[in-house]
């Protein structure tokens, strides 16, 4: 029998704009995969913000990217934030500005 321990961490925190969270916001989460000696951006899943803005993904030690897509009906920009290095629990307060 083979055991095998990985670790597990968090990668969550808030959406926000002027203080007050932003709820039904997707936000998206990648991480890259070496592949012909490049990074390659992988689709993992997607969260909307809850009514305090928050979102948690549960993620591995690794580089991953989160992408901010604010919903049609406000005026926020999308943002993303590229190559989170993940070791330890991470946290994000993200900041929404209008377009």
């Amino acid at each position: 029998m083979v055991v095998t321990r990985e670790l597990s961490y968090n990668l969550g925190g808030s959406v926000s704009n002027l203080g007050l969270a932003v709820n039904g916001t997707a936000v998206k989460l990648y991480d890259y995969w070496h592949q012909s000696g490049a990074l390659v951006k992988h689709f993992l899943g997607e969260q909307i913000t809850d009514s305090k803005g928050s979102f948690s993904f549960d993620v591995r030690k690794g580089i991953y990217c989160i992408e901010v897509v604010p919903s049609d009906n406000t005026r926020y920009a999308r943002h993303s934030i590229e190559a989170i290095r993940l070791t330890p629990n991470t946290n994000f307060n993200l900041r929404s500005q209008t377009a």
